[in-house]
């Protein structure tokens, strides 16, 4: 029963403050509309008589889908859910908004792709409780030529034909049937027989079939076929090629000039088929035999020898005389034999072949010593050297007079030691140095070049890597590697980057390590600092916050402005095509009119969004994810900061949470945090304190979620026991409306007792109230769990955020 003192007036008065809550919340029964006059919806139909698209694009016209009464008229009442799917005619992947809501009788799917080309496709509209409706037939075209395939085997054999497919496709995978371009065909092989240019038929419908010949043996051997016009059409294939069975016999080693008695160089007799294509077989054996020179002469050694993969080598083959202009004959089987080149047999010693060595080298020379050979082998004393180097390896008589002299002399007698210092060099070179001996008759010692380098600076010298970071494009990873090179003949480290693009739908750079970044969600973007009243030397700005702690990727968040009476959105985009635009866990995010740091006041600007961004003394931005949900939502008025040339900023105690909403815990930032043009801001960095004390876990559920704007007066006016006094330090303004909101406990619980059930046990009692006051205001169930909800909800989150375990 009610208390005494609770009079019938105040009983009237809350009763009629109840109905006026019903009426404003829409309760209670207003006019009905008329009934419909039409008859009701039974059916779906496509309202294009024709449809067409191109693999990858949107089918045009937009498709439109009625909703029609018996009589086939649109029921502009119909709102039904509509789906869209592939009706009969070829299998493929049906893009773009399939489910839409019907507006005015008439279902719109914007953006409808199919990605496979072909004939005979059809559209299925679908909803619940109404007829199927199928589109016309309508055809796919392919996209633009993008790929020219090529098809051949991957080996051959030489001279064989070769059938070459070549099909044009777009970029999706489909056939080109359109194409009618012209097709070259190219090869590495010199003795290929290739098709002439071609151009395509619509009887090819984007593929045509080609004979190619090669006939030079590789392991990998190219042929290359591309569009006339269009560079990107092209493809290159390798493909092995075999010889063909061996034809003829061919000296691949010829017999050079030898001594009497003396085991001739190696000889070497290769098969090969009728393309010069060595053939790699074990038969049949080869059989060298003597013409020309001297008849008396007698060809001693291994004359008949088998061959190893193609090759019959022979390196004991000696004459008994000696003669010129001899010949030697190769025989194989039923092949074609071959003739040698002539070569002569003399009866002399050349020297002995001379060994070098090095006795020292610095940047620009190199020392060299050796000891003298004789006039025949060790014996005598030789008439004339030469000693010369080259960068390349000197391994012919050929190589030797191309490379330059570095020395000539009489040599001393065999057995004695020279030495020579080669100067002018470059600097960390490898060189090869051959010395040759000559007789008095003219022969020769024979060749053995060494390589010897000069000093390399770099030697020793150790460079430091550069550490791996993130590129600016935020999906990029980029690694170094350095190397010692040689500038103007010092050492100098020289780094080479090394980029790899960060895996995953949301896979992102982020100090200097691949990881993932979502899109914001509501609630993890805050409104922290804005520069709405700047002087003239400084650009507008506002400034996010992300108070959670994870990797965000702003890319495709779209920022609302109300300028006037309409927002304007600006998208935040990367300049980079598949870059992400990142802000950190704890971080902030500057989004500005001028982006030039230089011309915008000194403000570190993270995106710019030009002159059409402008921020007004009172207005209202709204932010949204990329899949249209609402992440922030934020309102300024006159009420809020408003002096020239200091941005307002809020309160770095209440930055994490939902205060930005009250003008209170903003403030004018001040001479402490000057920018460069002269005004006040933190952009990007912590904000000031605005003199407010950091608040405890019970305080930021409270600012986070306030359950009322109740005054002081406002509790007395609602309240059946006398009003505690405020706190001493709740005089006026802010710390006294700071105090009523931290303060204020709903009077919904039936007692106090009651409530500790739902506060955290650690919540102090703000006043004493008489138990039997709570009984008067028990409150109705829905609205005790709606409250108690809201409250566990953000103790949850001021758990998560300040790591401390609330109770309830």
């Amino acid at each position: 029963m009610l208390r005494p003192s609770f009079s019938l007036s105040r009983l009237l008065g809350l009763s009629a403050l109840w109905f006026g809550l019903l009426v404003g919340c829409g309760g209670g029964g207003g006019p009905k509309p008329p009934p419909s006059s039409q008859p009701p919806a039974v059916k779906l139909t496509f309202l294009a008589t024709s449809l067409s698209a191109t693999a990858g694009e949107a089918l045009s016209p937009e498709i439109e889908v009625a909703i029609q009464d018996e009589l086939g008229r649109t029921v502009a009442s119909a709102s039904n859910e509509v789906s869209l799917q592939l009706g009969p005619g070829p299998v493929s992947a049906l893009e773009g908004t399939l489910t839409v809501q019907a507006v005015q009788g008439v279902a719109r799917f914007p953006g409808v792709v199919l990605r496979q080309a072909g004939v005979g496709y059809t559209l299925k509209a679908t909803s619940s409780g109404l007829a199927d409706a199928i589109s016309p037939t309508f055809e796919v075209a392919p996209a633009p030529p993008r790929v020219l395939v090529l098809a051949l085997p991957t080996s051959a054999t030489a001279g064989s034909v070769m059938n070459a497919g070549v099909t044009i496709r777009d970029s999706l995978g489909n056939v080109a049937t359109h194409y009618r371009g012209t097709v070259h065909f190219t090869s590495m092989d010199p003795q290929a027989t290739l098709p002439a240019d071609y151009t395509f038929t619509p009887a090819d419908e984007g593929r045509h079939s080609f004979d190619v010949v090669l006939r030079t043996a590789a392991s990998s051997q190219q042929i290359t076929v591309a569009d006339t016009a269009v560079a990107s059409l092209s493809a290159t294939l390798s493909l092995q090629i075999a010889a063909a069975p061996p034809a003829q016999a061919r000296f691949s080693t010829q017999p050079t000039n030898g001594r009497v008695r003396t085991a001739l160089p190696s000889v070497r007799v290769e098969l090969v088929d009728a393309f010069g294509n060595r053939a790699p077989v074990s038969s049949p054996p080869v059989a060298i035999l003597l013409k020309g020179g001297n008849p008396a002469s007698v060809l001693s050694g291994a004359v008949s020898v088998s061959p190893v993969d193609g090759i019959a080598t022979f390196s004991e083959l000696s004459l008994d005389q000696e003669g010129s202009g001899f010949q030697l004959t190769a025989t194989a089987g039923a092949l074609a034999p071959a003739d040698s080149a002539g070569f002569n047999v003399i009866d002399d010693i050349p020297p002995a072949v001379v060994a070098l060595t090095s006795t020292g080298q610095d940047a620009h020379s190199i020392s060299l010593a050796w000891t003298d050979v004789g006039d025949d082998g060790s014996l005598g004393t030789a008439a004339r050297y030469e000693l010369r180097y080259s960068t390349r390896p000197i391994t012919g008589q050929a190589d030797f007079d191309a490379a330059t002299v570095a020395a000539t002399g009489t040599p001393n007698a065999p057995g004695s030691v020279e030495s020579f210092t080669v100067t002018g060099l470059e600097i960390a070179t490898s060189y090869f140095f051959a010395l040759r001996v000559w007789d008095q008759a003219g022969n020769v010692s024979g060749l053995q070049a060494l390589p010897f380098s000069t000093y390399n600076p770099c030697a020793g010298v150790s460079c430091e890597v550069p550490q791996p970071t993130c590129a600016a494009d935020g999906v990029t990873r980029v690694t170094f590697t350095s190397a010692c090179v040689l500038v103007d003949e010092l050492p100098s480290c020289r780094d080479t980057e090394s980029r790899s693009t960060c895996p995953g739908t949301d896979g992102v750079c982020f100090a200097a390590t691949c990881g993932t970044a979502s899109p914001p969600e509501p609630g993890e973007l805050l409104v922290t600092e804005l520069m709405h009243n700047p002087s003239s030397n400084t650009t507008p700005y506002v400034e996010l916050h992300n108070p959670t702690q994870k990797l965000l990727n702003l890319t495709g968040v779209q920022l609302e402005n109300e300028q006037g009476v309409d927002f304007h959105s600006f998208p935040v985009t990367s300049p980079y095509p598949g870059g992400a635009v990142l802000i950190p866990p704890g971080g902030w995010f500057v989004i500005a009119q001028v982006g030039e740091f230089d011309a915008n006041g000194g403000v570190p600007v993270d995106y710019a969004l030009g002159s059409n961004f402008e921020l007004n003394p009172a207005g209202h931005l709204r932010l949204r994810a990329p899949s249209g949900a609402l992440i922030e939502d934020f309102t300024w008025s006159s009420s809020f900061p408003q002096t020239l040339g200091r941005s307002m900023n809020l309160s770095a105690t209440v930055a994490d949470t939902q205060a930005n909403k009250h003008s209170w815990y903003w403030c004018d930032s001040s001479d402490n945090v000057r920018l460069l043009g002269g005004d006040s801001g933190t952009p990007g960095q912590p904000n000031e304190t605005c003199g407010l004390n950091a608040a405890s876990t019970l305080q930021f559920c409270n600012i986070q979620y306030p359950p009322t704007r109740a005054t002081w007066g406002a509790w007395r006016r609602i309240s059946s026991t006398p009003s505690p006094s405020p706190p001493p330090e709740a005089t006026s303004g802010l710390v006294r409306e700071r105090w009523a909101q931290a303060s204020w406990i709903p009077p919904r619980w039936t007692t106090w007792a009651g409530a500790r059930r739902w506060l955290p046990r650690e919540t102090p009692l703000p006043w004493r109230v008489p138990p039997a006051a709570w009984s008067a205001r028990r409150p109705s169930s829905p609205r005790l769990e709606r409250w108690r909800a809201e409250w566990m909800s953000c103790m949850a989150m001021a758990s998560t955020r300040t790591g401390t375990r609330m109770t309830s």
